[in-house]
């Protein structure tokens, strides 16, 4: 694992939706990002074109409806 997803949770809003936009971004911090309570990233999250499978298999378990629309 690497040393980012170690620290999510150490994370600014700012600093959590710049991973969730980030095309390159490794698919265990898209899983991770997928499951954290903010709402706004998991948004730009679900608009990323590279999303992980894993990380959509997530988000499409949660509640919020504006995250499954994109």
């Amino acid at each position: 694992m690497s040393s980012l997803s170690d620290n999510l949770h150490r994370m600014s809003n700012k600093e959590l939706n710049g991973l969730a936009q980030n095309r390159w971004t490794d698919k265990d911090i898209q899983v991770k990002l997928a499951a954290h309570p903010y709402l706004l990233c998991r948004q730009h999250l679900s608009a990323n074109t590279n999303i992980c499978k894993e990380a959509v298999e997530v988000l499409m378990k949660g509640k919020s409806r504006s995250v499954k629309w994109n």
